[in-house]
């Protein structure tokens, strides 16, 4: 069988696959006491279907798969949207995910963001929204801009540590601490109890910056539960740490895809300004440089910015002022390149 003759056959095969998650969806088959929704379990397995095709499907057909399976949900699923996908997306760590090596790990994730590049604007537009009222001083606008958007995408962990810093702007450690322990007791094990604990602890006036990095390195290092890729991926989520090594970089970006798209999507803009800041790991530069030529249909002055770098051309004049990266930074990191 010929290459071509067998990326048919793979991506065939994926297609049935996935036929099979949407059938799963749709049957009416009785459930005595069922532990999930059908939304749930559908999004759990689009999930795990999802990290499996990346491993199988030539990386050519990336954009025609995701494109088309979009088109079955749009089509078949209508209903879905009906049932708000809330924290589901913050479930736990697929532990179905094949391994596959850093380019292939990019590509595949350049292919999501570009055809969900609608999700990703507007989540773009609620983040500066979310930004200019903080700036402004409308804490509550912030809190509230940021509601709105989890309501219609879900929540990330993302939206997860900003409203822990929002709650703790707009009433203090008392709001702060009511929140977490609101999301808190959404999983009762996790990563997202983890995270959101130790955020609002790090928020905590009486904790040192350096004293929380001591101890939350402590925490993960020593974590049971933990396989060792989770510990590299938790690094990076509550102390901003690259790994040194490509294959560290992939576990990162293969663990993020079990959650939501705005998580995987932040991530990608953080490795790309890693990119940007090391020079290390020439490797890494190549790969990202390609992924950002093949980026298509966002709307980011980061992404255009990170083009800029690699000598990419691209519309300059989409970039804001210098005085309007602020927000950015406050809320994510280094976001900003500035």
């Amino acid at each position: 069988m010929d290459l071509v003759s067998e990326s048919s056959r793979i991506f065939i095969n994926c297609q049935h696959k996935f036929r099979g998650i949407i059938a799963d969806f749709k049957s009416r088959k009785f459930e005595k006491n069922p532990r999930f929704g059908k939304s749930f379990k559908f999004r759990s397995s689009y999930r795990n279907h999802m990290l499996e095709a990346r491993s199988v499907l030539h990386t050519s057909t990336f954009p025609s798969y995701l494109s088309w399976a979009s088109s079955q949900i749009k089509l078949q699923l209508p209903e879905l949207s009906r049932y708000p996908t809330g924290y589901d997306e913050l479930e736990g760590v697929s532990i179905h995910a094949p391994l596959v090596d850093l380019e292939r790990e990019v590509l595949w994730i350049v292919a999501r963001i570009s055809e969900d590049s609608e999700t990703i604007n507007n989540f773009r537009e609620s983040a500066k929204l979310i930004e200019r009222s903080w700036i402004n001083g409308c804490i509550d606008e912030s809190i509230k801009a940021l509601k709105i958007f989890d309501e219609s995408h879900g929540s990330s962990f993302w939206s997860v540590q900003l409203r822990i810093a929002l709650e703790n702007a707009a009433g203090g450690l008392e709001k702060q601490k009511k929140y977490t322990s609101e999301v808190r007791s959404i999983y009762k094990s996790g990563l997202l109890n983890f995270i959101a604990y130790n955020t609002s602890v790090r928020n905590e006036e009486r904790v040192g910056i350096q004293k929380f990095k001591e101890d939350i390195r402590q925490k993960i290092n020593n974590h049971s539960k933990y396989s060792e890729a989770v510990k590299i991926y938790m690094h990076h989520r509550m102390l901003d740490e690259w790994p040194s090594t490509t294959e560290g970089v992939a576990d990162v970006l293969r663990i993020e895809q079990s959650h939501s798209l705005v998580d995987v999507y932040e991530t990608f803009i953080n490795l790309a300004q890693h990119a940007v800041s090391q020079n290390e790991n020439p490797e890494l530069k190549r790969i990202i440089r390609s992924a950002l030529i093949l980026t298509k249909g966002i709307e980011d002055f980061r992404l255009t910015k990170a083009r800029l770098f690699f000598n990419i051309e691209d519309n300059i004049s989409t970039l804001p002022k210098r005085e309007e990266f602020g927000a950015d930074a406050l809320f994510n990191g280094n976001l900003g390149f500035v």
